[in-house]
């Protein structure tokens, strides 16, 4: 039933992004039927959520028509754009290559200030961090705490406290991702980190501007 519902959500929801599109933005239709071709050729009524979230995360196109909508400054289409972007992040259904252009997104969409929608775009940064892990580091990191702490200066409560909360649990999460390497490495808790590591490198990094 959960696959089901998740692909019908999607259909529905590109759909709505055609009608949207399709008088001012042909772009969004396009790469919003592109997507609907993908969805239809995966077999959801044999195949298991995680297998559909496999499919689509091998595609970089999957991304294309919410990014598009992010971008186009129409309220309803960013509305779409950003529950379907949420799916697509928390089912791990985004490709490694697409991550940071995600993030990107969301930071382009959040400095419109619309409060609902910066909270959705936190709602999704620590997913991004924890699932996308060895996608999320170097440049695409700094780019995630940057959004947080931009969003943290807000003076909407309810978005600063959301952000507030989020950078301090993607801090954890970074430090939680050298200690789950060591453990891979068999290397004592106490051992000195070699920066040429990439978790090691970020949570230096964050240990420098804290």
């Amino acid at each position: 039933m959960a696959t089901t519902n998740i692909s019908a959500l999607l259909l529905g929801e590109l759909q709505s992004l055609c009608t949207e599109a399709r008088r001012k933005h042909p772009d969004i239709k396009e790469a919003a039927e592109r997507v609907i071709v993908i969805l239809r050729g995966i077999k959801t009524t044999t195949a298991t959520f995680e297998e559909i979230a496999q499919e689509l995360s091998k595609s970089d196109e999957v991304i294309r028509p919410f990014v598009l909508a992010c971008r186009s400054n129409n309220q309803r289409l960013i509305s779409i754009a950003m529950h379907c972007l949420q799916q697509l992040v928390s089912r791990q259904a985004i490709s490694p290559g697409s991550i940071r252009e995600t993030l990107t997104t969301l930071t382009h969409v959040s400095a419109q200030g619309v409060v609902d929608v910066q909270v959705k775009v936190l709602q999704m940064v620590l997913p991004l961090v924890t699932i996308y892990g060895d996608s999320v580091c170097g440049e695409t990191l700094v780019e995630a705490f940057a959004l947080c702490l931009a969003l943290q200066r807000s003076r909407d409560p309810v978005v600063s406290n959301t952000a507030a909360a989020i950078l301090r649990q993607v801090v954890v999460a970074v430090f939680d991702r050298v200690v789950a390497e060591d453990r891979e490495l068999g290397l004592p808790g106490t051992s000195e980190q070699d920066l040429t590591r990439k978790s090691a490198k970020d949570a230096y990094f964050v240990l420098q501007d804290l």
